[in-house]
């Protein structure tokens, strides 16, 4: 009976750190990765996803119901249920408060470029492309951070250009087209 205390008050006190607002993005950049070991491995990597969506997502004014529901399909697709509802959970607390002007610190990129395969990275920018793609345009601050990303993950340019040209076709690219 005591040790089932001692779980619950430790998962409660999780999921308070979880679900504790964060009110700056220079804290939401800055987090230490530690913090989301706590249950699994996986937890810097997830922070990191929903860094990236969020600002991608977030960079051209607001967040759409469209973007989201893109997105909530992508991570249900590469993600389980339970890591991909973390992400969305932790990519509407970051919404609120995150300042889309600021990029996104490096380190976030590097962590997914470490913990994902070569062809799981090709997979997390069609993901990044399909979100930015949803309202039929991907303007150019959303195709920077795809790029920034593709770069910090080592993705190879032929890969790239394959992803880009499969956006394209249909879609009215803002501004001018998307270089490396």
């Amino acid at each position: 009976m005591d040790i089932f205390i001692i779980l619950l008050i430790i998962v409660a006190v999780v999921l308070f750190q979880f679900l504790q607002p964060i009110n700056d993005q220079k804290r939401i950049s800055t987090l230490p990765t530690h913090r989301y070991n706590l249950l699994s491995g996986e937890r810097d990597l997830f922070h990191s996803v929903s860094i990236i969506f969020c600002h991608l997502m977030k960079v051209d004014g607001q967040i759409t119901k469209t973007e989201l529901n893109e997105c909530k399909t992508f991570l249900y697709s590469e993600f389980t249920p339970e890591a991909a509802n973390l992400i969305l959970s932790h990519i509407k607390c970051y919404a609120k408060e995150m300042d889309p002007s600021n990029a996104v610190d490096p380190s976030f990129y590097e962590c997914v470029r470490k913990k994902f395969s070569y062809d799981r990275r090709v997979s997390f920018l069609n993901g990044m492309f399909k979100v930015a793609a949803i309202d039929s345009k991907i303007v150019r601050v959303e195709a920077d951070i795809i790029m920034r990303c593709a770069q910090s993950m080592a993705v190879r340019n032929v890969d790239i250009d394959r992803l880009k040209g499969f956006y394209a076709y249909g879609f009215a690219w803002e501004e001018s087209e998307m270089t490396p």
